[in-house]
């Protein structure tokens, strides 16, 4: 493989883990300020992996495979930017907030703005259970393609064990027959050697 294509999936894969683990630490709490600065070190990372895609790996590979890492990309950026702060607003996910503050001048409008919110809330939330279902196909269809491959290098295996064992039958018949080949010359010679004799 590419070795930049080598580094872009490895880069790839590191910043899907540290997205997974802010994740978690999302759910579990913990520094509001160092989790906001990992999520925009993480959406700075994908704006430079799209930037790769975009301008030096999309020659390199299919355009079916630069349109799927796209989505990858996309679809982590959109997940990280949903959890709230960070390039969150850049990317769309906070404008019920910016209602909000346009709304706060009497109590209708702020009931108005808190029910956005919520339904703006809820529609993140829906987002990103999407996002996560598609991540998730997305490895369920990888681990599909692990197994697959864990079968042909099985298949290779025995085929290549095989094919060691009849080389071996081979060599085995090859001396055989040398030795055949030998044994009949000798006799041949020993009986030219008492003919000429007579």
């Amino acid at each position: 493989m590419n070795p930049v294509v080598s580094n872009w999936d490895d880069e790839y894969a590191r910043l899907s883990r540290a997205a997974s683990q802010l994740r978690s630490n999302n759910n579990g709490g913990g520094g509001q300020q160092q989790q906001q600065q990992q999520q925009q070190s993480v959406l700075v990372g994908l704006e430079r992996l799209k930037g790769q895609l975009n301008v030096t790996l999309s020659r390199m590979i299919p355009p079916a495979e630069a349109s799927r890492r796209r989505v990858l990309v996309d679809n982590l950026s959109r997940q990280i930017g949903g959890m709230g702060g960070g390039d969150a607003d850049l990317l769309g996910f906070n404008n019920s907030d910016n209602n909000d503050n346009n709304n706060n001048n009497n109590n209708n409008s702020t009931q108005s703005s808190s029910s956005t919110g919520a339904g703006g809330e809820s529609l993140l939330l829906s987002r990103s259970a999407q996002a996560l279902k598609r991540q998730d196909d997305m490895i369920d269809e990888l681990a599909g393609g692990v197994a697959r491959l864990k079968n042909q290098t099985h298949l290779i295996h025995e085929e290549t064990g095989l094919h060691n064992r009849l080389i071996g039958e081979m060599n085995e018949d090859v001396e055989l027959a040398q030795t055949n080949i030998e044994a009949e010359t000798s006799r041949a010679l020993k009986l030219k050697e008492d003919r000429s004799i007579w």
